[in-house]
């Protein structure tokens, strides 16, 4: 097959060449082979491929039949012209396989146990207080079979039986369906994030990702404020003040005398007075929540807000009424609702003059 100008070479040695397996079952194998060349090619392989309408990728991303020649000596063909760069060739087309075929598989049902959740590519399930039921997702490909043995199931970039957890799939008969069930075990109290993908499989190996975070963890980190660092700042909370001036005072810290143990001071002293203790919050955009705890009453007038930022808006932000005027621990709640669009949310504990104590707080999603 030698010709003026032009490249012989074997498959084995050929220049960014690969054999790709595809599909788990029998019926869904396929074997692509990868070429890349800029100049006229001629390719020899062993006799014993199995060669059914070969076809190969044009330039112009059509699939066009390709002339194979087969001996005793083994298989030939020359790549041609409209196949020059980067193209793919398949010498046996199988009957299932649909082309072109450019589309990825399709999250057509999701469930949390019996909780039907949006179809997006990115969820954010925010906290779930018990054991996290079981995942299960429909996926379909309506041109060709999903390539089962390509799923790739991490929770927090680890496989999901490092926790205790499975991760089954059952294949319809024509292979273009499939039930994926993620069990969890049991996840320590923290944020998790678990990332799906699948790919179909044609040559081009089109692949479905989602990617779904939620929280074991209380939303509130040290709600009781026990935990406190050398300053006696407790632990996961941020002190500060807005509108300070020279003259502010003011004092945050953790001290003695709280329903169980320590509580959290807010101590407005002198000045331009706002002061508070802030931390992160994993909420839902939309969702609705209910602020819960005790408080008490020295001269101060303690409040709370939730503020939002991202989705390109400026921080917006929610406030409760004043916390009971009292000496004795009185219990408070605020119903809110997470601003829509947030990307981050932020609790702030408020006080301006005098003394607001604060303990035992917990945010919980309100029960529809």
């Amino acid at each position: 097959m030698d010709r003026p100008g032009s490249l012989t070479c074997v498959l084995a040695v050929l220049v960014a060449v690969a054999l790709v397996a595809v599909g788990m079952a029998a019926e869904y194998e396929l074997d692509a082979i990868n070429l890349s060349a800029n100049a006229d090619l001629e390719v020899h392989m062993p006799a014993d491929q199995a060669v059914k309408n070969p076809t190969y990728l044009r330039a112009d991303g059509k699939w066009a039949k390709l002339d194979v020649k087969q001996d005793a000596r083994g298989i030939f063909f020359a790549l041609p012209p409209e196949g020059m760069g980067s193209t793919v060739v398949l010498l046996h087309k199988p009957d299932w396989l649909t082309l072109p075929d450019v589309e990825p598989p399709v999250v057509k049902g999701l469930n949390l146990g019996r909780t039907a959740l949006e179809v997006s590519e990115s969820l954010n399930l925010g906290h779930i207080p018990e054991k996290v039921p079981p995942l299960q997702m429909v996926l379909s490909d309506k041109a060709n079979p999903l390539a089962t043995h390509r799923v790739v199931v991490s929770l927090d970039g680890r496989p999901v039986e490092d926790f205790g957890g499975s991760v089954k799939l059952q294949q319809s008969k024509d292979g273009r369906a499939a039930d994926l069930i993620v069990d969890f075990g049991d996840l320590p109290a923290q944020k998790h994030t678990l990332s799906v993908s699948i790919s179909d499989a044609s040559p081009r190996a089109n692949t479905m990702a989602l990617v779904l975070r939620f929280n074991t963890g209380p939303l509130l980190r040290n709600a009781g404020f026990e935990e406190a660092d050398k300053s006696g700042m407790p632990a996961h909370w941020t002190s500060g003040a807005w509108d300070m001036k020279d003259d502010t005072k003011y004092e945050i810290k953790q001290v003695d005398g709280g329903r169980s143990g320590k509580c959290l001071m807010m101590h407005g002293i002198a000045g331009s007075l706002n002061t508070l203790a802030s931390q992160s919050v994993d909420l839902v955009p939309g969702r609705a929540y209910v602020l819960s705890g005790y408080a008490r009453t020295d001269g101060g007038s303690g409040w709370a807000s939730m503020i939002s930022q991202g989705g390109g808006k400026r921080g917006q932000y929610d406030s409760m009424s004043g916390v009971p005027a009292s000496d004795e621990w009185t219990a408070f709640a605020w119903d809110f609702t997470a601003v829509e669009g947030g990307e981050s949310y932020i609790l702030y504990l408020r006080n301006a003059k005098g003394k607001v104590y604060f303990d035992d707080l917990k945010i919980e999603a309100k029960q529809q």
